[in-house]
């Protein structure tokens, strides 16, 4: 599976979760940075096999609304530090996988465990 990773997440992330996720990439590095529509990151993603790593409510709807392609993973993680975010996706990164491979759903909601 390979990320893209919305703009309220620090293209920093990448450096922590890359090894995991080979390929990811952020918005800002394809041109979509700088508070591009929702609808072109949706569209890119689906176009070029990217799974939306957000912190935004709105892909969510767009998921529920269009379903997948593209999934999305939805972190409800409040503001949590780059590094919080990394750890917490690397600690899901098995069912995260599992997600990736499920036909039948468009959304995984991580939250921070309890």
């Amino acid at each position: 599976m390979k990320f893209l990773v919305d703009e309220n997440i620090s293209w920093r992330v990448l450096r922590l979760i890359g090894h995991a996720f080979p390929d990811s990439t952020h918005v800002d590095e394809v041109g979509l940075g700088n508070a591009a529509a929702d609808d072109r990151i949706w569209r890119h993603a689906a176009d070029h096999g990217f799974t939306i790593l957000t912190k935004d409510r709105d892909f969510n709807d767009l998921a529920l609304l269009r379903g997948a392609p593209p999934k999305v993973v939805w972190l409800q993680l409040g503001n949590s530090s780059t590094k919080v975010i990394a750890d917490t996706v690397l600690a899901r990164q098995a069912d995260i996988e599992r997600f990736g491979a499920a036909d039948d759903e468009a959304v995984l909601i991580v939250t921070l465990p309890s």
